[in-house]
């Protein structure tokens, strides 16, 4: 039985969410600006409301049992093709990444990407990944 879940968020106007993003921004010191809640949270108003070909989600995993937000992956969705790409992956940008929360070692990272890649049907275009990713 997978004791994980994954999530979709359609807002960034979530209290838990908000709360672990600034926990990751907190404890990771080679975190990207780029991906500071408070910029990707205004890259995700910009496109919802401008960029009218693509639409921006937030996908999590998290725990089955708790609820808690174990990965967040920051994307937009092409309307068109269905397509992803990460959300701020933008001209100028430095890295993108995808957050994992401060504790977790690296077999569960790779559980959570094994598990998000694996019932993802979409195509998926990771560029400008931070080098220091796992």
């Amino acid at each position: 039985m997978n004791d994980k879940r994954i999530g979709i968020y359609k807002t960034m106007q979530n209290e838990r969410l908000e709360k672990t993003w600034r926990s990751i921004e907190n404890n990771n010191g080679k975190l990207s600006p780029f991906m500071y809640f408070d910029y990707v949270k205004n890259m995700f108003c910009m496109t919802k409301r401008w960029k009218l070909m693509y639409k921006p989600l937030i996908f999590t995993i998290e725990s089955a049992t708790n609820g808690r937000i174990l990965m967040i992956i920051p994307l937009q969705q092409d309307k068109i093709k269905g397509k992803l790409k990460m959300l701020g992956d933008q001209k100028g940008c430095g890295n993108t990444d995808i957050l994992f929360t401060p504790d977790m070692n690296e077999e569960e990272a790779f559980g959570c990407l094994d598990m998000f890649f694996g019932n993802t049907s979409f195509k998926l275009k990771l560029r400008r990944i931070n080098e220091n990713s796992i």
